[in-house]
């Protein structure tokens, strides 16, 4: 039942979703705008989060980030058991929507916050336990492993061992490469941040794929840039659009995921990649390649990297050993001219002044047996890949996607309803998903979801069978029907 007071707010937010950007964006300035007005005086009760979403008709994820984004700029001030108000004059006016968007991180915690009678089910972490050898090395360290390391333990661009074994890596995938070509990081998303870091500035356009990894678009984000969307197809980025948006939105960096891209799961095909080396030529733009997911293949063998097909344009490579091994090894790089490392090194020296070199020390011990760990990990993601998509078949047969050949996730088109509301009706069932707006730099695909088939087999048929049941009473709460055509990513 709506109450006066609620009428009193839809009244004051007018008409709110006709603005333009995502639904969060569109929300958080109808309310900085009442607080302007006065209509929103200092010390206003806001509803919580769920009420909201209700008389709103959203998902409570828009409004969870809408209030982020309040609090972030001193607009409101929340209190745990005390709820959200509108603060005072003195707190507020700091930049809003227009800054960057709020981290999708931080969202998925806010879920996993949510009630639940059930220990949830985590499908929505790409991320894989620990491979044996992590361990097995871990505890045979002996002192010749140590030598070369500098006495003090710092080492800022990485540890030179493993920056050659990084470098074999390429070498051998077609790509010659210098040691000196290569900056470790700790993990991927430092090798992002670093290259958000060097390249851009508040209001810069980055060009990325949508949908994309998340922690892509919070890293460019928080940097001040101005995010340009171009859709993935079966085939991953569209060359036309993405032609197209070179040409008119002069941007600062290009971010792509060629092979198993997040999370749709495509792959670019050779010509595709050569025509983005033309482009990378033609328009003397950046281009960063997220290799992170290459390593897991269990179909067909990918192309070589985009940097195989660079001629004079720069493309910048992006690595892991996190997704392959254990994210708690913290290994990842970049690779690139060296004129580029040493200015990278230099930000990452802020950052924090070199990576853990007992990490570096592991990673150096389990490189030679690179190629028998992915086809270990290769065999055990396709069996549980089987698995989930057998048991969706058979329990949630109107749900779509296309298969991938490799990675760590499905990329599920569903045909009802809106998949945060799903998300938060899964979580209630005790499995954690991540929708399809979380992976958009637009606020898109909230008719996609992400299940990741990284978990066991035993859990992954406790989760559809938890979807499943989830599924059933998010249909009976009501929602749009689509037609349940087949996925085209």
């Amino acid at each position: 039942m709506i109450t006066a007071t609620d009428r009193r707010l839809l009244q004051i937010l007018g008409d709110w979703m006709q603005n333009d950007g995502p639904l969060y964006s569109r929300l958080t300035r109808a309310f900085v705008s009442a607080i302007e007005q006065s209509d929103l005086p200092p010390g206003t009760k806001l509803p919580a989060e769920r009420s909201l979403a209700d008389l709103l008709s959203v998902s409570r994820a828009t409004v969870t980030q809408a209030y982020e984004s309040l609090r972030d700029a001193g607009w409101v001030q929340s209190r745990q058991g005390s709820g959200t108000w509108v603060g005072s004059p003195s707190q507020a006016g700091r930049p809003t929507p227009a800054g960057p968007r709020p981290l999708s991180a931080g969202t998925f915690f806010n879920r996993m916050m949510d009630t639940s009678s059930q220990p949830p089910i985590n499908m929505s972490m790409a991320a894989l336990s620990g491979a044996d050898e992590i361990f097995a090395e871990g505890n045979s360290i002996q002192l010749s492993d140590l030598l070369g390391v500098p006495s003090h333990g710092y080492a800022p661009l990485g540890f030179q061992p493993l920056r050659r074994g990084i470098a074999a890596l390429y070498t051998n995938a077609g790509v010659p490469t210098l040691p000196e070509e290569i900056l470790v990081t700790t993990g991927a998303q430092q090798a992002i941040s670093l290259l958000a870091c060097h390249y851009i500035q508040r209001g810069d356009a980055v060009i990325v794929e949508s949908p994309t990894y998340s922690g892509a678009i919070d890293a460019f984000s928080r940097a001040g840039g101005r995010l340009i969307p171009v859709p993935v197809g079966v085939d991953g980025v569209r060359l036309d659009l993405l032609a197209e948006a070179l040409a008119t939105a002069r941007p600062r960096l290009v971010y792509l995921m060629p092979t198993f891209q997040n999370p749709t799961g495509a792959v670019m095909p050779e010509d595709a990649r050569k025509e983005v080396a033309r482009l990378a030529d033609q328009y003397q733009v950046p281009f960063a390649e997220d290799n992170t997911l290459s390593d897991l293949t269990f179909g067909t063998k990918p192309p070589p990297p985009l940097a195989h097909y660079a001629r004079g344009g720069t493309i910048v490579s992006v690595g892991s050993m996190s997704k392959l091994y254990w994210a708690g090894i913290r290994i990842g790089w970049v690779r690139g001219p060296e004129s580029l490392i040493t200015r990278l090194g230099q930000h990452k020296v802020a950052a924090d002044l070199g990576s853990s070199m007992v990490s570096q020390v592991v990673a150096c011990r389990l490189l030679p047996n690179h190629e028998a760990v992915k086809a270990r990990r290769a065999e055990m993601l396709r069996s549980r890949l089987d698995l989930l998509t057998k048991l969706l078949h058979e329990r949630i047969p109107e749900w779509r996607w296309q298969r991938p050949e490799g990675g760590l996730s499905l990329w599920v088109r569903i045909t009802s309803g809106d998949a945060n509301a799903f998300a938060e009706q899964a979580l209630r069932h005790g499995v954690a998903i991540t929708p399809g707006s979380d992976l958009a730099p637009d606020d898109a695909f909230q008719d996609h979801m992400r299940l990741n088939y990284v978990v066991e087999e035993a859990l992954i048929e406790a989760a559809v069978d938890r979807l499943a049941a989830a599924w059933k009473a998010h249909r009976a709460s009501g929602g749009p029907q689509r037609e349940a055509v087949e996925v085209k990513v």
